[in-house]
């Protein structure tokens, strides 16, 4: 959990120092990070099954420390989910002090 707080945190310290309005969406269960939950996702996620995760384990989808039931039923549910293209938002006039607008969805 705390490896996507902190490539969440990483991607918008770059997102807002691009200049681009981005909206993000990330699609709940995949694992590999290539914006669909497929059969690659289900079967690393297999693999790891009751393996321990203290803290850089993707297949943890749940944060819990462990890959276990629920990360698979995760993996499941959202089977065959995909993420919005790579830029899926409108490019606004920046305003104010800041020159950046981020939006961040989670799907799922």
């Amino acid at each position: 959990m705390r490896t996507r707080v902190w490539w969440l945190i990483g991607l918008m310290a770059a997102l807002l120092s691009s200049g681009f309005a981005q909206t993000l969406v990330l699609t709940n269960g995949d694992v590999n990070g290539d914006n669909v939950v497929d059969d690659a996702d289900l079967l690393s996620v297999l693999f790891a099954m009751g393996r321990s995760c203290p803290a850089d384990c993707p297949e943890d989808l749940n944060g819990d420390g462990v890959v276990d039931d629920a990360d698979l039923l995760t993996v499941l549910f959202n089977m065959g989910a995909q993420g919005a293209p790579t830029f899926a938002g409108q490019v606004q006039s920046p305003q104010g002090a800041f020159s950046v607008s981020l939006t961040v969805r989670l799907a799922g």
